[in-house]
């Protein structure tokens, strides 16, 4: 199969069917990489589609700003990144800004609106994860060009279906729901956000966290791919600081 598949698949889009009652939302904690895992020559080729891509969007967008915005203490402001937005950052009830002990789960909510144009059909992803690790901790949106709207089953009874959002109107802030996991040493780090275009991601709003949803790993492994030290300040939505409360 040809890996530049990954970027640009056509793929078939069914309505969902709910299932009955309320299933177990995505588990907290990420299972360890497996043999499944993007390989290093995958990588490779999803790096020179992402570099070949990233220059078509700044010719887009070429005299407009995409740096993000300052945050307010309690995540209000908007953070642009082109493909998409995220505002209303709230880690753990204190804002953007969260004080928490070494290895401790905290629970972040916020904003998202997703509006990428020239994603064509593409599947793509909002990841989230801290500025010291080597991949992201979790996806939070899945979908195609624009969020909002119904979630869909997108590659229906294969081995990469997955749920998203399809909207054919315009695109519209959507709140998600999600857990991190924060380090074990003590300090400061940045909580980062960046986009993915794996098969698979997951949908952390209301409904989405009602489907019974496995981390997928895939779109994690794009936290470095065209960034050999991951995301650039730029990329910041909110801050923890670890410490020792005990």
């Amino acid at each position: 199969m040809n890996h530049l598949l990954l970027i640009c698949s056509l793929v078939l889009v069914v309505p969902m069917v709910k299932a009955g009652g309320t299933t177990a939302a995505v588990i907290q904690k990420n299972p360890p990489i497996t043999n499944n895992q993007l390989k290093a020559h995958e990588i490779g080729q999803i790096r020179a589609t992402v570099y070949a891509e990233r220059a078509k969007a700044n010719a887009r967008t070429a005299g407009s700003s995409t740096a993000n915005t300052h945050h307010s203490r309690h995540g209000d402001s908007i953070v642009d990144f082109t493909r998409f937005k995220i505002r209303d950052v709230n880690i753990g009830g204190s804002g953007n800004h969260y004080l928490g002990q070494p290895g401790e789960v905290v629970w972040v909510t916020m904003s998202v609106l997703h509006d990428c144009r020239f994603c064509n059909n593409a599947i793509n992803q909002v990841i989230i994860g801290l500025s010291s690790e080597h991949k992201a901790q979790i996806s939070v949106w899945n979908g195609k060009q624009r969020s909002g709207g119904a979630i869909y089953t997108i590659n229906p009874r294969s081995s990469v279906q997955t749920y998203g959002q399809d909207n054919r109107g315009e695109a519209e802030w959507v709140k998600v729901r999600y857990s991190l996991r924060l380090p074990k040493t003590p300090g400061k780090y940045d909580v980062r956000a960046r986009y993915a275009q794996a098969y698979t991601g997951n949908i952390l709003t209301v409904k989405g966290r009602s489907l019974n949803q496995k981390i997928a790993q895939a779109p994690l492994m794009w936290w470095k791919v065209d960034r050999p030290n991951g995301p650039s300040a730029k990329a910041n939505i909110g801050h923890v600081t670890v410490a020792s409360l005990r």
